[in-house]
């Protein structure tokens, strides 16, 4: 069996984790291939020849860290079509299967393949940069939002080229169901189960009273046009909150499902509402 370890090298406990699950593994025979990356920003969109090859030749990818580094491992993983199990070696771990601690109490289920796997579909956007057209996926968000001065930029926003909205304030937030319980929760957002497929619109500090967030089915193509007004604002797109450009005014930004997919590793057999129980505290009675 050939394991990949990815983690952030920069990062002492992931660092100290690595150590010790590579100690695991080696005693059970395990051929281990290390993927350390400095900066979230050293991995690329799409992955060089070799680092594909790579991926492509292990039967499993640990992500070792806390979310963002599971959000960087995803976008890896799924040019592979390799399965994603998350360790925390990081502060939440959302996202994460196990505590580093407890790696020893799944190995042997690991080895044994005594798992199953969730699917979630990666997000698209493509946009001009520099005269050239980028795309960029990601697992979790899409944000398109004003950058240092507090001015208002507005959105033109179109589903399959009929105009939904102009949405104006600091930004939009389009997510994943995966994305959900992230900055779309924290901006107002609904939490959606991962077994529903569709994408969530969400706006950050609309500066009217009659917008509000929406869902949309999944088949859905999204562009959305930025418009200063007469007064420029320089406006970024940040991708899973870790890739980032910036765009110009009447530039053009379509978000779409890519076709590719990220394969969560799930160990534990526990329902999605115990799990926003766990992590959220959702529902939980507060007395003061």
């Amino acid at each position: 069996m050939r394991i990949g370890l990815k983690y952030f090298a920069k990062f002492p406990k992931a660092l100290e984790t690595v150590q010790n699950i590579s100690e695991v593994l080696e005693k059970h025979k395990v051929v281990v291939e290390y993927l350390p990356f400095e900066l979230r920003a050293d991995i690329p969109d799409d992955p060089h020849e070799n680092l594909l090859d790579t991926l492509k030749g292990l039967d499993l990818l640990l992500s070792i860290g806390g979310d963002g580094t599971f959000l960087s491992s995803a976008r890896l993983a799924c040019h592979a079509d390799v399965p994603v199990l998350g360790i925390n070696a990081g502060r939440f771990g959302f996202l994460t299967e196990m505590r580093s601690e407890e790696f020893g109490e799944f190995v042997k289920r690991i080895l044994a393949k005594d798992f199953h796997i969730e699917e979630r579909r990666m997000l698209s956007a493509s946009f001009p940069l520099n005269g050239v057209q980028r795309e960029y996926i990601g697992l979790n968000d899409l944000v398109i939002h004003r950058q240092a001065l507090s001015r208002i930029i507005s959105l033109d926003t179109y589903l399959n080229d009929i105009h939904i909205a102009t949405y104006e304030g600091d930004g939009l937030i389009i997510s994943t169901p995966t994305g959900s319980t992230a900055y779309n929760l924290s901006a107002g957002g609904s939490i959606v189960h991962p077994d529903v497929d569709c994408l969530l619109l969400t706006p950050i500090c609309p500066h009217t009273l009659n917008i509000r967030p929406m869902i949309v089915p999944p088949d859905s193509q999204l562009k959305v046009v930025a418009r200063f007004s007469g007064i420029h604002a320089d406006v970024n797109l940040t991708f899973d909150g870790q890739r980032s450009a910036d765009i110009l005014e009447e530039d053009e930004v379509h978000i779409a499902y890519s076709d590719l997919r990220c394969r969560l590793v799930r160990l534990r057999d526990e329902d999605f509402f115990s799990l926003i129980k766990r992590k959220l505290h959702w529902g939980a009675f507060i007395r003061s």
